[in-house]
């Protein structure tokens, strides 16, 4: 499940399902992201993932599908997007600031 620590830095969906495809701090895989998803997906139901930007959101939507847990993919609009000139996000795209709903802790 989401840790409360990475949580409180990004925020949230409201309403989202928190399972974490690695783990923070660390990065290492969820060893339980399977298992997890599916004790909360139905998976006849599609499910979209989202993350700061694609990279996690794209596996675990990659591992979800081949592992016929759920139908996956992953959210165009990633929460903090693409990098600024500046090499900083969340000026540039995404879900956030696309005003989609968000809530940050």
């Amino acid at each position: 499940m989401c840790a409360p620590r990475r949580t409180a830095l990004v925020g949230r969906i409201p309403a989202a399902l928190p399972v974490e495809w690695s783990t923070y701090p660390g990065g290492k895989t969820n060893p339980d992201f399977l298992p997890q998803l599916a004790e909360l997906v139905d998976p006849d139901e599609p499910v979209m993932f989202i993350c700061r930007s694609g990279g996690r959101s794209h596996s675990a939507a990659i591992a979800a599908t081949e592992a016929a847990t759920a139908s996956a993919t992953t959210c165009s609009k990633d929460s903090k997007a693409d990098k600024d000139p500046n090499q900083q996000r969340n000026r540039i795209g995404g879900w956030r600031l696309a005003g989609l709903p968000w809530i940050q802790s």
